[in-house]
């Protein structure tokens, strides 16, 4: 079976995570980018999630 755009951007997203393991964002960050590509969460629900990960300051904004 082919894989669909959908599956082939997901799979250049989970490769680019491990690439870039050693970045200051956390994997599990990637992980709702990946989760809304996949349409497993919506819009609303990836803009939430970034909100409350911005809130709590867990991906670093200010760091270089």
């Amino acid at each position: 079976m082919p894989l669909t755009v959908a599956q082939n951007s997901i799979e250049e997203l989970e490769t680019e995570i491990i690439a870039k393991s050693e970045s200051k964002i956390t994997s599990w960050t990637y992980e709702i980018f990946i989760w809304y590509a996949d349409k497993t969460i919506t819009e609303n629900e990836l803009v939430t999630a970034l909100e409350y990960l911005i809130a709590q300051r867990i991906p670093n904004i200010n760091s270089k």
